[in-house]
């Protein structure tokens, strides 16, 4: 039986009040002949039905899965340990504050600076933070980035910042002269819903890179709350659309292949 939290998560979502209301008024306009709604029956069929789809797990977690699955992570297995350059780029936001900005690492920034140190205690190297100034360049995600992986054991001496990067395609630009100039394997760590377009940046400015994807949220299997409404699927398809749009936008602008 359903607990007073699990109904909640339900009860609780707007758009399944939006959703009813949609289905009543489309049963009305296809039952009652003389209804007004009538000549609308058919797009109000369609938004119902979008509606459903939009804010239902099972189609947003669908497609991010499919996402989240297009680069698996290597095998470990003979990789020269020390010879390694471990790019992590960096995922968060800036607070604004009375008086200056404060660089916050969301969700993506804590999880990939995790598996970029988990990585190097297994291979070596050399830790690369890349992206996200605040306005004020005073700080940056990557060098919170940075103060993180020191608490958790790296070694000053083994890490390196880019602070200045904005986006994904400057990520990779603003490091690719390190990438080139580093004699070893290259690795890129990043959430595995945002490598495909990283690695698509990568292979445009013709950089031979491994991807190391984490950061995995795509449910594995379907349970019937796979069905119903809920607040957080508009947000995946959100991250989704996101993802597509943007590596459109990066192939229209050549940044991307």
């Amino acid at each position: 039986m359903p607990s007073i939290r699990e109904w909640a998560e339900v009860l609780f979502v707007p758009m399944v009040y939006v959703f009813a209301v949609l289905v009543a008024m489309t049963v009305v306009a296809f039952v009652r002949g003389t209804s007004g709604l009538r000549p609308w029956r058919y797009v109000l069929l369609v938004g119902a039905a979008a509606t459903y789809l939009v804010n239902t797990p099972f189609l947003p977690n669908l497609l991010l899965r499919h996402l989240e699955h297009m680069y698996k992570r290597p095998s470990l297995s003979g990789v020269v340990h020390g010879k390694n350059l471990i790019v992590v780029l960096s995922g968060g936001w800036v607070r604004v504050k009375r008086h200056g900005w404060d660089p916050k690492l969301g969700e993506v920034g804590w999880e990939s600076t995790d598996a970029g140190v988990r990585l190097w205690r297994r291979i070596g190297g050399i830790l690369l933070f890349s992206g996200a100034p605040t306005p004020d360049n005073a700080d940056s995600d990557a060098a919170k980035m940075a103060r993180l992986a020191q608490r958790m054991g790296v070694p000053a001496a083994d890490i390196r910042t880019e602070p200045d990067s904005l986006d994904t395609h400057q990520n990779i630009q603003f490091s690719r002269r390190r990438i080139r100039r580093f004699h070893g394997s290259v690795w890129l760590v990043t959430a595995a819903f945002h490598m495909m377009r990283s690695m698509a940046v990568a292979r445009r400015f013709g950089l031979r890179m491994i991807p190391y994807p984490c950061f995995y949220r795509s449910d594995g299997r379907v349970t019937v709350y796979s069905w119903m409404p809920s607040n957080k699927a508009p947000l995946v398809l959100e991250d989704v659309l996101h993802e597509w749009v943007g590596l459109w936008y990066y192939r229209l602008r050549g940044w991307a292949d």
